[in-house]
């Protein structure tokens, strides 16, 4: 993950956004990469997260910023 075209380290990247979105994120190195192993075949969205302190602070707590992946892998010959 990139932010302002830097590496981010630390944010968050849910490998199964519609089928597990309770899971624990796997978070980015200083590279601002991960490993994720996609669990489906059809349709998959991965997610990453990243928070920020607060742009405007009298109003929040932090800033979060999402970014969304989906694609489809086809399904298997049976």
């Amino acid at each position: 993950m990139t932010s302002r075209c830097k590496p981010v380290q630390g944010a968050g990247v849910q490998p199964d956004y519609v089928t597990d979105p309770d899971s624990q994120p796997v978070k980015t190195g200083a590279d601002g990469t991960t490993t994720i192993k996609v669990r489906n075949q059809g349709l998959n969205v991965v997610t990453a997260t990243l928070d920020t302190p607060p742009s405007i602070p009298a109003q929040t707590n932090r800033d979060e910023y999402l970014a969304m992946l989906s694609f489809v892998l086809p399904h298997l010959p049976e």
